[in-house]
């Protein structure tokens, strides 16, 4: 799994392509959570920033 990360405009500034674990919890009239378990390493700390914006492709189970 790729975590595509981005700036306040949506600029692409990378990915994560180390993590444990993401949970996402998708709301649908209410904002959603989600909880990101990775390393620390100098690519996350670079990228994990607070107010970046995060993306990843939906799994099969959410497109059917």
């Amino acid at each position: 799994m790729e975590l595509r990360v981005f700036d306040k405009t949506v600029q692409p500034l990378g990915a994560i392509d180390e993590l444990a674990s993401l949970l996402w919890h998708t709301k649908y009239f209410d904002v959603g959570t989600f909880s990101l378990l990775a390393p620390i390493t100098d690519n996350n700390s670079r990228l994990l920033v607070e107010g970046c914006l995060l993306y990843t492709s939906p799994s099969p189970r959410d497109t059917r």
